[in-house]
């Protein structure tokens, strides 16, 4: 049973139909408690698991599992990918819907009133394929339109990060498989700013922090070598 709800809704308070609070918090509350037994999982990473709604209201949700991991909150990333789709018609973002973290009771198990919380970031979802899933499989036809231009794509996506880093926002997580396709328009689509950074200092490095007490320091991927390599790898499968 959920007893707390902390929610942020990203839509500029569009909805279908107006909702006054305490409807609008028991729909967000049921959208919490039933997630994992309603939905599909369609995707793993260090921190969070993705889930699609089987329902036809084009949500797919994005739950935190790991916080060791985890850089910002999903409130935090909710804000990174609004800056972030506004800069490129040709680039496209998620449009996030609400975030929540849902403040739960466990009490199954040896550990009884054992705290739990549910972080959970609702957004719109992409038809269409990650890189990393084109090149390890066979969906060329399905995915990619009979006019897609390789080299249009990445001048795009080129455009999109200059853009971004114009902004002062970086992603430094742009692997394989956070690059979509879109099903039926071939457009680029950028997802998962999860470890996305802003910087404030004209000598900051983004993908580098300070040492840590340890005096560890963490190094993330540089945006505009991923791209490179993302290149790299695409044309070589087109060329198969």
């Amino acid at each position: 049973m959920i007893e707390r709800l902390d929610y942020t809704l990203h839509t500029e308070g569009k909805e279908s139909a107006p909702m006054n609070e305490d409807t609008r918090r028991e729909k967000l509350c049921a959208m919490a408690e039933s997630i994992f037994q309603e939905v599909n999982e369609i995707g793993t990473g260090l921190s969070a698991v993705v889930y699609t709604d089987p329902r036809p209201n084009g949500f797919c949700y994005k739950v935190i599992y790991n916080e060791k991991n985890l850089i910002h909150d999903v409130h935090e990333e909710a804000v990174f990918l609004n800056d972030a789709r506004v800069l490129s018609k040709e680039v496209k973002v998620p449009l996030p819907i609400v975030s929540l973290v849902a403040h739960t009771k466990d009490t199954e198990g040896d550990l009884g009133d054992k705290r739990a919380t549910k972080k959970i970031l609702a957004m719109e979802k992409i038809e269409g394929v990650t890189l990393k899933e084109l090149v390890d499989g066979d969906l060329q036809q399905e995915i990619l339109p009979e006019d897609f231009d390789v080299e249009r794509f990445f001048i795009d996506i080129r455009a999109f990060f200059k853009k971004l880093h114009e902004a002062n926002i970086y992603h430094r997580d742009f692997h394989a498989g956070n690059l979509m396709i879109e099903k039926g328009t071939g457009k680029p689509v950028v997802i998962d700013f999860g470890l996305a950074t802003k910087t404030y200092l004209t000598d900051e490095d983004p993908y580098k922090t300070d040492p840590d007490y340890r005096g560890d320091i963490t190094i993330f991927r540089n945006d505009l070598e991923q791209i490179k390599s993302h290149e790299a790898l695409l044309k070589e499968y087109l060329t198969k």
